[in-house]
């Protein structure tokens, strides 16, 4: 009985030490909304839907004649589907020789790598969904001698013009282009006492109302993605413990979901550590065809969408020969 409770408190301590090491290790993922992957549970298809805000047409009214009757407009509505359709796991044997005479620390020496397994695998998939991003506008180059503070004003302009949320926009660069950026002298840094929150937002800095964000070696050295945090919606789950596991745990922590299980293997004498995770990566392209500036209307007056992302841009960055 010792020996089971023993196991018991050690899982939920192991998983403990998944999730924070997952929170300090991934910089992309967290650029990006997130949506609480229990709102699946029951949902159909598994994808859930978000509702954007109703729409309806303002117009202008003839001054002090009364010749025509005023245009009747109704409020409008369209949605975009978030889907969880993605299995993310790492499965490690440990043998009884491994139990007994190698492993002295079962979080250190088995966990932490599932953990940094899981995490680079989760960042790949959002770079690699950033990269496919549908966005409207894709000319956002850079050169190498353009001053970058100018440069990101005339981003912020693109970026107002198409209507994208203000609160919470990045410049993802790649290894190029951010260390092009980091040489304007416009660049505020955090200082020490932001320095962990900025941290966890994986930014260094901000110019022109963008948080600036190294995308690291994942994405392309010369690519620009300007971007609000809306322009992709990351779901996560952890899914649940079976019945017929040894024993194993879920928790929630800085926004990340998962599980960790524990069994034995009789065939070959040996533990499995299972680690794994439910996500899903959706673009959230929700910009209106409009015709002469009015949102235009399919048949049963709902509003016609582009299949466009206008909650970021992208471009290249082109260094000097």
């Amino acid at each position: 009985m010792a020996q089971n409770q023993n196991i018991y408190l050690k899982a939920k301590k192991w998983v403990a030490a998944a999730v924070g090491a997952l929170e300090r290790d991934t910089v992309l993922p967290m650029a990006f909304a997130r949506y609480d992957g229990n709102g699946f549970v029951g949902a159909e298809n598994d994808t859930v839907t978000w509702k954007l805000p109703g729409l309806t047409t303002a117009r202008d009214y003839e001054f002090r004649t009364r010749n025509n009757p005023i245009v009747l407009d109704y409020i409008t509505r369209t949605s975009v589907s978030i889907q969880l359709n993605e299995h993310v796991y790492n499965a490690i044997p440990i043998t009884d020789e491994e139990n007994t005479l190698d492993v002295t620390s079962f979080a250190e020496e088995i966990v932490t790598p599932q953990v940094n397994a899981v995490a680079e695998r989760m960042e790949l998939k959002v770079a690699n969904k950033l990269a496919s991003l549908p966005f409207a506008r894709t000319d956002l180059n850079a050169a190498a001698a353009d001053d970058p503070f100018a440069y990101a004003l005339a981003v912020k302009g693109v970026l107002d013009r198409q209507g994208t949320p203000t609160q919470g926009r990045k410049l993802i660069l790649g290894t190029n282009a951010y260390a092009w950026m980091l040489q304007s002298e416009s660049l505020r840094q955090y200082d020490p006492s932001q320095a962990q929150t900025a941290y966890r937002r994986a930014t260094a800095g901000t110019i022109a109302g963008f948080d600036i964000v190294d995308g690291g070696a994942l994405i392309d050295a010369n690519a620009i993605y300007a971007v609000h945090s809306s322009a992709m919606v990351i779901a996560n789950l952890a899914p649940a413990v079976p019945q017929g596991a040894v024993w194993g745990a879920r928790r929630n922590y800085g926004g990340w979901s998962m599980r960790l299980m524990r069994d034995y293997d009789a065939q070959y004498l040996r533990d499995r550590s299972i680690l794994s995770t439910f996500a899903g990566l959706s673009s959230v392209n929700d910009e209106y065809e409009r015709e002469d500036g009015v949102i235009a209307l399919d048949e049963d007056g709902i509003p016609v969408l582009t299949g466009k992302n206008v909650r970021g841009a992208k471009g290249e960055f082109s260094p000097s020969p």
